[in-house]
């Protein structure tokens, strides 16, 4: 399963940014983004590439759906 996370953006230089979530942070690429985000706006990432420009509102819903999905993965076990 391919996944987009969203990511908050902490430094921009020129067309990379550094990304973090909950402490992880990694080099993401923007120039395929139609708009430009700055320090603080969230991306949609996948595969080290921003898909997306979000609000904060959508990012924080996608991030609860993907703890919501993950916890019950853990709770159902190998059956």
């Amino acid at each position: 399963m391919c996944l987009a996370v969203p990511m908050r953006v902490i430094n921009i230089v020129e067309d990379f940014c550094t990304v973090e979530l909950k402490g992880v942070k990694k080099t993401c690429y923007i120039g395929f983004l139609d708009e430009r985000p700055k320090e603080g706006d969230y991306l949609l990432v996948h595969a080290g590439m921003a898909i997306k420009v979000l609000d904060y509102n959508s990012a924080q819903e996608i991030l609860e759906e993907l703890a919501f999905l993950i916890e019950g993965e853990m709770s159902s076990g190998d059956q």
